[in-house]
């Protein structure tokens, strides 16, 4: 996938904390991580599954290097299992602009079709904010939230979002 913008480099912090236990609003357990290359083939694995189901990501296909061009080309997290470390989500954030609107940070959270509806969403929504003031952002803006991802919308007004405008 292609951007109209040159967006600023990967900011090359040290997360001292992580790996870090994350627990949901039911009591579930996983680990908060920063995104290891173990974790490319679970990670890209969901993140072909949530563009084929097509509510979400704008992308019509999507292969190994497109997925890592596109997922891991600034900082990202996953969120693992902790008995035997499989990746039930992720999640990127980097500049949704370049040069002095650098501040803004965006976000794509994706979650395995299984762990749906267990409150990972609102962990990664967490995340998105905490480790996005860490990496330097001011600002925090999300776009091509498709109108059929209804699950995103809800989430995204749980943690604050404001919708400001819809496209056809």
């Amino acid at each position: 996938m292609t951007t109209a913008y040159v967006l600023n480099a990967k900011k090359d912090i040290k997360f001292e904390d992580l790996p870090e236990i994350v627990t949901t609003k039911f009591g579930e357990k996983y680990v908060f991580d920063e995104f290891q290359e173990k974790d490319f083939s679970g990670l890209c694995e969901i993140f072909k599954e949530v563009v084929e189901e097509g509510k979400s990501y704008p992308q019509d296909f999507c292969d190994e290097s497109s997925f890592r061009a596109y997922f891991l080309s600034h900082n990202c997290f996953v969120v693992r299992k902790i008995d035997n470390e499989a990746v039930v989500a992720g999640i990127y954030i980097k500049p949704n602009f370049p040069g002095r609107s650098a501040h803004i940070a965006n976000a794509g959270l994706v979650i395995k079709m299984d762990y749906r509806k267990k409150a990972l969403g609102d962990i990664l929504m967490e995340k998105w904010q905490s480790m996005g003031k860490r990496l330097g952002f001011e600002a925090a803006y999300s776009n091509l939230v498709f109108a059929t991802n209804t699950a995103m919308i809800k989430l995204m007004q749980r943690h604050g979002f404001v919708k400001v405008g819809q496209l056809p």
